[in-house]
């Protein structure tokens, strides 16, 4: 009796399908957000690598949790993800700004050679792994899929960018 109750009123049912519907979203952000910090939290509860674990957890959640989320989460969770990494980003160049100009740094000390000798060294490793791990990747790949040395050279120049190599710097 219920169910034609129901059926009947157009605007009971919709506002029911509308509540759930929003529910079920708001889960699947909840989820999606809190997932890699539990895994942070385990991982450092056993005193093991939590960039690893978030990293792990990444890849779970895109295989498993990605094809499963509505289109409406999904929306939500790209637009809160570009957010947050881009406020990361901002804030690593932000202190990095300040940290170059509020950081006496001794260039008479360590005179030019070191910065010079440090560049030439970082090429040539950067290379040398390139080079070895490109080598690997072709005897595992088909002839048609295999990297060229241009390729190769891309990516030997592109190296380390961004935030994290100047995070590293530091």
């Amino acid at each position: 009796m219920k169910h034609l109750e129901q059926a009947g009123n157009p605007e009971k049912t919709t506002h029911e399908t509308f509540v759930k519907r929003n529910k079920t979203v708001f889960t699947e952000i909840t989820v999606m957000m809190l997932a890699p910090w539990v895994s942070y939290i385990a991982a450092a509860s056993f005193k093991l690598s939590g960039i690893v674990s978030i990293l792990i957890n990444g890849v779970f959640l895109s295989y498993y949790a990605k094809p499963n989320i509505s289109v409406q989460a999904t929306k939500i969770l790209h637009t809160v993800y570009s957010l947050v990494a881009y406020t990361s980003e901002t804030i690593v160049f932000l202190f990095l700004g300040i940290g170059c100009f509020a950081i006496e740094h001794p260039v008479s000390e360590m005179g030019w050679g070191l910065p010079i000798w440090t560049l030439i060294n970082l090429n040539l490793a950067r290379a040398i792994n390139i080079g070895l791990v490109g080598l690997i990747v072709n005897c595992t790949r088909p002839a048609e899929t295999r990297l060229n040395w241009k390729m190769l050279t891309v990516m030997w120049y592109s190296g380390l960018r961004g935030a994290m190599a100047y995070a590293l710097a530091l």
